[in-house]
């Protein structure tokens, strides 16, 4: 598999994660899982792919994302297992968004406005903040580097 990995990602640009609703009923998802471990572990490829991992999910209309719980799910299991998702995200098109607000939200929603739960929002930023940290120190960025790319995150979310 690691063969098939190491192929795949010299061809890309960017990891995009197109998630169906079939493959989270199914839980047929560990391929996504695979090839996260693959990336974490292999320092060039971790380099190559700050900022450049992009999530959608198909099949779903976009105000359900935020209220399926097998989205929920998966979006937590991903960022329990990998701490450094906020260093690979892409930051401009969505995806910061998918992976925080479906990781902290309350279940509240009015509209376009979804709630989170405030304490957990600050714990999870800063695990990965941490897990920015160790990720750049791992692939040789240096401490500016980390730095700039926690600065988008906080940027984003306006902190």
């Amino acid at each position: 598999m690691d063969k098939k990995f190491f192929g795949y990602l010299n061809t890309q640009e960017y990891i995009k994660f197109l998630i169906t609703k079939d493959e989270l009923t199914t839980g047929n998802t560990e391929r996504y899982f695979e090839l996260l471990r693959y990336v974490g572990e292999n320092i060039d490829f971790a380099r190559k792919f700050c900022g450049k991992f992009v999530l959608y999910f198909d099949d779903y209309p976009e105000q359900e994302i935020w209220q399926e719980s097998l989205i929920k799910t998966f979006i937590r299991e991903l960022n329990a297992k990998f701490p450094y998702m906020l260093y690979l995200a892409e930051k401009e098109a969505g995806t910061l968004k998918l992976l925080t607000i479906l990781e902290c939200t309350n279940g509240e929603i009015s509209g376009e406005n979804i709630a989170i739960d405030k304490e957990h929002f600050a714990k999870y930023i800063k695990e990965q903040m941490i897990g920015i940290v160790k990720m750049s120190e791992r692939v040789g960025f240096s401490p500016e580097n980390a730095q700039s790319i926690m600065q988008q995150v906080y940027d984003y979310f306006g902190i």
